[in-house]
């Protein structure tokens, strides 16, 4: 997992892991200032795009930790903040199988997890195979949250 800022001069050093990631923080950095529609946008078909939403954080107790094998994420918050927390692998129970389809394996969460706190114009980006638990509320007290999470392809 790396985490950074839009407006980070590394981004340069990132867009040279991925074939799509120059894209993608072009794409980030105009969804910064003009927004986005709710809902997926395709960039590049399915090999890049983004899923916008907006929520209520939730309580740290109703958290779970997501996979993912296909896909990247960069998880960049449009307007709020939250905590994402992450762990590897082999600490986490898992909850469900994999979903190929929808690229996804929940695990349940764990009491010695890690966190981050993201907001606005700061970026997660969560490889393949590494655990994360999105959408978690700072302090324990919900808000509102405008996020993108663009999904890159990493095959």
């Amino acid at each position: 997992m790396i985490i950074t800022s839009i407006n980070s001069p590394d981004l340069a050093n990132y867009a040279k892991l991925n074939p799509y990631f120059e894209r993608a923080f072009e794409e980030i950095k105009k969804m910064l200032e003009n927004g986005i529609e709710k809902g997926r946008t395709e960039f590049v078909g399915d090999k890049l795009y983004v899923n916008a939403s907006e929520y209520d954080t939730k309580l740290l107790e109703n958290a779970l930790y997501e996979a993912h094998k296909d896909y990247i994420d960069i998880q960049v918050i449009l307007e709020g903040e939250e905590i994402i927390g992450y762990d590897t692998e082999d600490k986490l129970t898992a909850k469900t199988e994999y979903v190929p389809g929808d690229d996804y394996i929940l695990y349940n969460l764990n009491n010695e997890f890690a966190s981050i706190r993201i907001g606005k114009g700061e970026l997660a980006i969560i490889f393949p195979d590494e655990p994360h638990a999105p959408g978690i509320s700072v302090d324990n007290k919900p808000s509102h949250v405008k996020k993108a999470v663009v999904k890159v392809w990493a095959k």
